[in-house]
């Protein structure tokens, strides 16, 4: 303890002794500690923390298995309430199972209507995880309770802080949710997010309710082909998911003979509960390795400039080091004495970084807010991110302080004591190191701004792409008539009223109303076959659809190529008529004409016709390839949401404009929300945000990544020159002159930079073609994307390398020689 003491004073003086290398090495280490730590927090907090639950090793997820066309198995998260029955009251695995599913709701508040997340969870479902409420009480009712008799809900923390000022006696206060009248009974505590991470729910509200949370399917509790729960048991003492395995495909068994009508190719299986819901289907540990690798790309970065910089000055010190070995000092004390020093620029470094994550965890919340889904950072400095902060110092040690150690403690005691000056014969292998450093910081540089440009060009590109509609003039807005107490013969009668209201509106030209809007989150599936009436049933085609009223189309401006569009007298009380897409109309009748066919949908009974055929347009993403789709009439009596298609007289659909369509809704239905109004541009780029992340994560990590190795490269031609001072002065004493010294230290200097130039674009060259389905259209080999970054390097790196050798080429002769 006390060498390890003495190792320490001395590590600080001689830090102390070189201020200048010590702030550049402090800084380019914290650039590369504070964004690793922020990253690792936000996956930590969204991805791999467990939930506020008691003991999370007892729990077990259940899951549906269905089997597909091709005879495999896919994985469901989901179950129907009559098979989370079944399993609970047919099974004795568990000591309790809860249900769980999140909805979006509409709650009247003293303010006025707003939209909010609520989660729809089995009465037993507090008492299963372990968790009390901080303020009231919560559901301690029977999981069995009739439908519609507990008129209760629990508050989440934020909901309650943010709308009620966190008052306590908001227990026993009455609460409007989608026209139904609940009551308060208590608050959660700030911590609890329920079963999942992340996703905060304002609210839980009991199973039994479902019909009132749910209102557009009030059946959906009876309905076994309806997959919507999750479902989690806790299990009993000895019981294993190997036993509950067995014990629930048994009882798939059981449930299919019971229910042959409802139940085809499916059964359950268990895993360990995962916080991450659907996600846990999803192959998380290649994003997590991915995005950490990605800011670990930046450390490296940052460690390979500072062992740049170790291996400078330990070359400046090795008569230093050979006098002490001289002395009698073992190698090994020597790393360990060249270690601590290193450990100790860490350590400092990585407090600095921590302030610096802190920062960028502020940006990355910025970021998330602008998200689509309502995503919760709940993160700040605890012992989980000072253990990786901890982690990231003895890497950081490791990589940068290592190989300079074991270099220049491997000496010829004899040479380096008989040594005057810079001997150029033994620097060799050091330079050789020293400039694998500088090319690797330039190829991960390199590497990233390509990545960044391809993604920025992606979304530039983007805005250029033609969807097939106009969408300047074009505003946007969803409603669920559902949830303001709306019945399903209401809803038809309410599409049409504010369509026509909104029709008369000054600012709008043309309104229209359907199921979906373009490139909404949600999308409906189904499949199709031609009728011939020579050979049957063609084979089966896969293809999105849509229920629209009539005009939707002429709204949106979308030509028709064939036929008609729809009329009035086409919405009837089920589908005879459709309009198909040109890419549907060729995969049915390739060459022919499409318009009087028919089709018959899956499930169907009687075959439809096709009235008309439209263009083929972009209905997902606006990089997606030629997409069937299809049309369908809606129905009177609609079950679902509705969105609204609002064509505007002005030139574009402006804020001030879908502004004021809001400001008119809200006043001619207040008690609805119409937050969701938006220009089409707007709701487009809801779509794009993974691209948006992406770029900036791309573009931050790449120019930081570029700071440091403008950095490196600086450093290195510095010190290349100040070992080569007294060849220089020779040169010019000799007659060269400061043109040809500043072309040979340039060519020095450059030559690294077009090797890590060069290792950086192959990189790319070999792996942004997995980037082409974000792209929207780019090339992954775009010419631009690989010679804006290149040049934009070259640049920096030229700037590095002029400035000292401009300096070294006019340099008195006789000084160098002197210094000699």
């Amino acid at each position: 303890m006390d060498a390890l003491i003495q190792d320490l004073r001395f590590a600080v003086r001689m830090l102390r002794k070189s201020p200048k290398f010590t702030v550049i090495a402090i800084v380019c280490l914290s650039l590369g500690v504070g964004p690793n730590t922020a990253i690792f927090s936000v996956i930590d907090t969204l991805l791999l923390r467990p939930v506020d639950v008691a003991r999370q090793h007892e729990l077990v997820s259940i899951r549906t298995t269905i089997k597909g066309e091709v005879g495999e198995f896919s994985e469901l998260i989901s179950l129907s309430h009559p098979d989370y029955v079944d399993i609970r009251d047919r099974t004795d695995l568990f000591s309790g199972l809860i249900a769980y599913s999140g909805s979006e709701v509409a709650v009247k508040l003293p303010g006025g209507m707003t939209t909010s997340y609520g989660s729809l969870v089995s009465a037993n479902f507090f008492d299963v995880l372990g968790r009390d409420a901080v303020v009231g009480d919560t559901f301690h009712g029977n999981p069995r309770a009739t439908p519609g008799t507990m008129p209760v809900v629990v508050l989440g923390h934020g909901f309650w802080t943010k709308n009620f000022g966190a008052d306590p006696d908001v227990v026993g206060r009455h609460l409007w949710v989608n026209g139904f009248e609940f009551t308060v009974i208590g608050v959660m505590g700030p911590g609890f997010t329920g079963a999942t991470i992340a996703l905060q729910p304002d609210m839980w509200i009991p199973l039994p309710m479902c019909a009132q949370a749910i209102p557009n399917q009030p059946q959906r509790l009876n309905r076994r082909d309806q997959l919507w729960l999750n479902v989690v048991g806790r299990l009993k003492k000895g019981a294993d998911l190997v036993e509950v395995d067995t014990r629930l495909g048994t009882l798939g068994e059981t449930l299919a003979a019971e229910n042959p009508d409802e139940i085809m190719e499916r059964g359950f299986t268990s895993a360990p509960f995962s916080q991450l819901g659907e996600l846990s289907l999803v192959p998380v540990g290649g994003l997590i390795a991915m995005v950490m690798g990605l800011v670990g790309l930046v450390l490296l970065v940052a460690c390979f400039n500072v062992a740049a910089l170790l291996l400078a000055r330990t070359t400046e010190r090795r008569r230093e080091i050979s006098v002490r070995v001289a002395m009698g000092a073992t190698r090994g004390r020597l790393i360990r004495q060249l270690l601590v020093e290193s450990a100790l620029l860490s350590f400092v470094a990585t407090l600095f970084g921590l302030i610096l994550s802190l920062w960028t965890l502020d940006l990355v919340r910025s970021l998330l807010a602008n998200m689509p889904i309502h995503i919760v950072v709940d993160t700040g400095l605890d012992w989980r991110m000072l253990l990786f902060s901890l982690f990231v110092t003895i890497v950081s040690t490791l990589v940068f302080g290592l190989a300079p150690a074991l270099h220049h403690t491997k000496l010829d005691i004899v040479s380096h004591l008989k040594s005057q000056g810079a001997d150029a014969g033994s620097n060799r292998a050091t330079s050789r190191l020293r400039a694998v450093f500088v090319v690797m910081q330039v190829a991960t540089s390199v590497f990233m701004l390509i990545v960044a440009t391809l993604l920025w060009r992606g979304l530039q590109r983007a805005g250029n792409i033609d969807p097939g509609f106009d969408i300047d003039h074009t505003a946007v807005f969803h409603l669920d008539p559902e949830l303001y107490g709306f019945d399903i013969d209401e809803v038809g009668e309410l599409g049409t009223d504010l369509t026509l209201r909104l029709a008369n509106h000054p600012d709008v030209e043309g309104a229209a109303h359907g199921h979906m809007a373009p490139f909404d989150m949600n999308y409906s599936v189904t499949s199709v076959q031609a009728i011939d009436e020579n050979l049957g049933t063609g084979e089966p085609i896969r293809t999105l659809k849509n229920s629209i009223a009539p005009g939707f189309l002429e709204t949106l401006e979308i030509p028709l190529l064939e036929g008609r569009y729809f009329l009035a007298s086409d919405r009837l009380d089920r589908p005879r008529s459709c309009i198909v897409n040109r890419e549907l109309a060729d995969r049915l009748w390739p060459g022919e004409s499409a318009v009087g066919r028919q089709i018959m949908p899956a499930g169907g009974e009687e075959s439809i016709e096709v009235v008309g055929v439209v263009p083929t347009g972009k209905y997902q993403t606006l990089g997606e390839r030629d997409q069937p789709y299809l049309y369908y009439p809606l129905q009177p009596r609609f079950e679902h949401g509705l969105s609204f298609i609002l064509r505007t007289t002005r030139r574009t659909a402006s804020d001030e404009v879908t502004a004021g369509m809001r400001a008119f809704l809200e006043k001619e239905h207040p008690e609805m929300v119409f937050s969701s109004l938006v220009s089409m541009r707007d709701h487009i780029s809801t779509i794009l945000w993974p691209n948006k992340i992406g770029a900036a994560l791309f573009a931050g990590l790449g120019l930081l990544a570029l700071v440091l190795a403008t950095a490196g490269v600086f450093g290195m031609v510095s010190h290349e020159i100040r070992q080569r001072r007294g060849e220089i002065g020779i040169r010019l004493a000799l007659g060269g002159s400061p043109e040809t010294i500043m072309a040979l230290l340039l060519w020095h200097g450059f030559r690294l930079v077009g090797i890590g130039i060069a290792v950086g674009i192959a990189a790319a060259w070999g792996t942004t073609h997995f980037l082409t389905m974000i792209l929207n259209g780019v090339s992954p080999t775009d010419p631009l994307s690989f010679v804006a970054p290149t040049l934009l390097l070259v640049g920096a790196a030229g700037l590095a390398v002029f400035q000292p050798a401009r300096k070294a080429a006019n340099r008195d002769p006789m000084e160098a020689l002197r210094y000699e």
